[in-house]
């Protein structure tokens, strides 16, 4: 499995958003992104739909 670590470009597998990663626990990536409007939002994903940037 690919491990990500703080501050790392990242980006779903399926497309959308570049993000940043915030925080990595067990297979569970944070990330942050600005939205269309500028507007900062997160979420977590598994490691495995994520790729490196």
């Amino acid at each position: 499995m690919v491990q990500f670590e703080r501050g790392e470009l990242v980006r779903l597998r399926s497309g959308g958003p570049m993000m940043t990663v915030s925080a990595v626990k067990d297979d569970q990536v944070k990330c942050i992104w600005t939205d269309d409007s500028g507007q900062p939002d997160d979420a977590t994903f598994p490691a495995n739909v994520l790729q490196k940037f």
